[in-house]
C-alpha cells in the first residue's frame, strides 16, 4: 500500500434539478433551448421566487435526463452533465436552499454529515461550506457542528460563549487559524453567534487532537491534574508523573519549545495506559464536559496520538500516521454517542480527514464506527483558480487539472458550481470505481474519488480565502 505523505495530514453540476422522467425527447430544438436554460448563468438574489419554482417545473416536464442514454453510452463528462445538480450560489445569504435539495435528499437519514475542503484557503469554499452548514441545521434537524480543531479548545470557546462571550470574537488562538483568521471561515462562526439564543442554537464543539491551541497550551494539562486529584488518581503519585506532563505539554504545544527528552517520552508511552484505565466514558452529572471522565479520557487518548504522529512511533494500533485520525473519530463517537445523544452532527475537516482514504483517515474509522447508514461524507474539487497558503497567508495558482480526472470531466457540465451524489446511484458507470481526482491541496492522489466520498460538491474557479486579524 502506497501511503501519504505526512505533510498532507496537517491539513487535516445530472441537470440543474433531478429530472425524473425516463422519456425520450423527440424535439432536438426542444433539447437545444433547454439546455440553453440550464446553463443559463445563475439567478440573482432578487429572482421571484415563483418564477425560480415555474422553471423548476418546466425543466422536470422536459425529462432531459440520462434515461435516454445509457450510463455505458457516456464519457464521465456526459454522464456528470446529465447527472449533476447546479449550486446557484455560495454565499451563505443566499435566500432560497431549493438548490441543496439535491444534497439534502442523498444524506437521507444520516445522523453525521461530513462535509471536506481542498485545502483549508478557499474563501468561495468556506463560504459554501457555511451555507451547506445553515441549510443542514434549519432544513434537516442537525444540532451540533465540530469543527477541525483540537477538542479542548473547541469545548472551552463554547463554555466562554455560554457565559455570554461571542463565538466568532474569541475563536483565534482556539479554532484553527483558516476558520477563525479568514472572513469566509469565520462567517460559519458569526452564524452559530447568531442562533446561539434562540430555540435550536447550533452547538459548536470541535474533536480534534490538541494543535498548539491558547487553551490547550495554557489549561489542558493543570485542569487534567486537578481532574485527577479529585478522584484521588494514583497516577499523580507516580514517580514518572512529572515526566509524563513535561511530554505531554511539549505535544500539546507542538514542540513549540522542542521536542522532549527520550526519557519523557517514554514515560508518557508507559503512563497513558494506567490513567486510560482509571477513567471509564461517563457524562458527568451536571451535564459539564469539563466535568466528564469520559472527556478527560478522550484528552489523555488524544495527547497519546499526538504524540504518536509527532515522534512518528506506533504507539497504539494504527501506524503513527493514521494515531491523528483514528483518535478523531474515537471524540467524535464519544460526542456522538455519551454526550449529544439523539442529536445530530456535522463535522467540518479537510478532505483528507472527511473522505474514506486508504481505510484509516476519519472518514473510514468513523463509517466502521457507525456503519455507513449513519454517515454521509461530501468532499470538495475544483478546477482552476487561486487558493491561499494559510501558513504564509500568500496566494498560490491552482492550474487545470490534468486530463481524465474527475475536475477536468467535470468541466464538460459547463457549470461553475455543482453536486453529485454517488451513494444512493442505482446504475452506476464503470468508470466510477476507478477515476481519480485532486483532494489534497490539488495534488493527484491515485485513489478513486468516488470511493472516498459518497458525493462532491466542484467549484469550477476556487477563490482564495481572505485573511483577518
Amino acid at each position: 500500500m502506497n501511503l501519504p505523505p505526512v505533510s498532507l495530514f496537517r491539513f487535516g453540476l445530472r441537470s440543474i434539478w433531478k429530472h425524473k422522467s425516463q422519456a425520450r425527447q423527440s424535439n432536438s430544438a426542444a433539447k437545444k433551448n433547454a439546455k440553453r436554460i440550464i446553463q443559463a448563468p445563475p439567478f440573482s438574489q432578487d429572482t421571484d421566487m415563483d418564477f425560480r419554482k415555474t422553471l423548476y417545473v418546466v425543466l422536470m416536464a422536459l425529462g432531459l435526463n440520462a434515461g435516454a442514454r445509457s450510463a455505458s453510452d457516456m464519457t464521465p463528462g456526459q454522464w456528470l452533465e446529465a447527472h449533476n445538480t447546479q449550486i446557484i450560489s455560495s454565499s451563505p445569504n443566499y435566500p432560497d436552499y431549493a438548490d441543496l435539495g439535491a444534497f439534502g435528499k442523498a444524506i437521507g437519514d444520516a445522523r453525521i454529515v461530513l462535509i471536506g475542503e481542498q485545502s483549508h484557503g478557499e474563501g468561495n469554499v468556506f463560504e459554501l461550506k457555511n451555507r451547506i452548514v445553515q441549510y443542514l441545521h434549519k432544513k434537516k434537524g442537525f444540532d451540533v457542528l465540530l469543527i477541525e480543531s483540537g477538542m479542548f479548545d473547541g469545548t472551552a470557546l463554547w463554555n466562554y460563549a455560554q457565559a455570554g462571550g461571542k463565538v466568532a470574537e474569541l475563536a483565534p488562538d482556539r479554532i484553527f487559524y483558516m476558520y477563525s483568521r479568514t472572513r469566509e471561515g469565520r462567517g460559519v462562526l458569526e452564524y452559530v453567534d447568531s442562533q446561539r439564543t434562540g430555540k435550536r442554537p447550533l452547538i459548536l464543539t470541535s474533536y480534534d487532537t490538541p494543535h498548539a491551541g491558547l487553551e490547550s497550551v495554557n489549561n489542558l494539562l493543570p485542569s487534567l491534574q486537578a481532574f485527577l486529584a479529585l478522584r484521588h488518581s494514583p497516577a499523580l503519585a507516580d514517580p514518572r508523573w512529572n515526566a509524563f506532563v513535561r511530554a505531554a505539554q511539549a505535544v500539546v504545544a507542538d514542540n513549540f519549545n522542542g521536542p522532549p527528552s527520550d526519557a519523557d517520552k517514554q514515560a508518557l508511552i508507559d503512563l497513558t495506559p494506567s490513567v486510560l484505565a482509571e477513567l471509564d466514558d461517563s457524562v458527568a452529572a451536571s451535564g459539564r464536559m469539563f466535568e466528564s471522565p469520559g472527556f478527560w479520557r478522550a484528552q489523555v487518548a488524544s495527547i497519546r496520538a499526538a504524540a504518536s504522529e509527532q515522534w512518528q512511533i506506533s504507539i497504539g494500533n494504527v501506524p503513527y500516521w493514521a494515531a491523528r485520525d483514528q483518535q478523531a473519530a474515537e471524540n467524535v463517537a464519544w460526542l456522538a454517542e455519551k454526550f449529544y445523544t439523539g442529536k445530530k452532527l456535522i463535522v467540518w475537516a479537510h478532505n483528507f480527514h472527511a473522505g474514506k482514504f486508504w481505510g484509516m483517515t476519519l472518514g473510514d474509522f468513523v463509517v466502521q464506527h457507525f456503519g455507513p447508514e449513519q454517515i454521509y461524507s461530501a468532499g470538495f474539487v475544483g478546477y482552476s483558480g487561486q487558493m491561499r497558503d494559510m501558513d504564509n497567508t500568500t496566494v498560490l495558482d491552482v492550474p487545470p487539472p490534468k486530463a481524465g480526472l474527475i475536475e477536468a470531466e467535470w468541466r464538460v457540465a459547463g457549470l461553475p458550481m455543482a453536486f453529485i451524489d454517488f451513494k444512493q446511484q442505482k446504475k452506476k458507470p464503470d468508470w466510477m470505481s476507478s477515476i481519480a481526482a485532486r483532494p489534497f491541496n490539488y495534488q493527484d492522489v491515485d485513489w478513486p474519488i468516488f470511493n472516498a466520498f459518497d458525493g462532491l460538491f466542484y467549484i469550477d474557479q476556487p477563490v482564495p480565502a481572505t485573511p483577518v486579524p
